[in-house]
């Protein structure tokens, strides 16, 4: 029996956050491309739209061709930069709700145009931990 699945790009690499830039070595796109093409039966790659990958968008679409992977789903990225330690959506500032507004539209239109039909949402840092 053949089972395909996915990893999120990011998780074959170093951990970050909003509070910290990395807990351990970087690793360039094409790096954590590789990386993931190498475990067996990875067939497709889910993504957190961070202003990394965002800048690295010819890497990894001729990683993703050369290793015949898929894009399984994109994420907005509302939660690993500092801008959103105060919440994105949920944000008191107007400014920081417009931005979180305008990314997640940003990353509709990248989901689409790398074949995706999974945009994700993820509110779970959102206003829970500050006032």
């Amino acid at each position: 029996m053949t089972h395909e699945y996915s990893v999120f790009l990011q998780n074959v690499g170093s951990c970050f956050d909003r509070y910290t830039e990395s807990y351990g070595p970087e690793f360039t796109t094409r790096e954590l491309i590789d990386r993931a093409a190498s475990i067996e039966r990875i067939r497709g790659l889910d993504l957190v739209a961070t202003p990394g990958l965002l800048a690295d968008m010819d890497d990894l679409k001729r990683g993703i061709k050369e290793h015949d992977l898929a894009i399984v789903s994109v994420a907005a990225d509302l939660f690993t930069e500092a801008r959103w330690k105060q919440g994105s959506f949920s944000s008191r500032d107007a400014a920081t709700r417009s931005a979180a507004i305008e990314h997640s539209k940003r990353v509709m239109d990248l989901t689409a145009e790398l074949g995706s039909s999974l945009l994700t949402l993820w509110p779970g840092q959102d206003g829970y931990d500050y006032i």
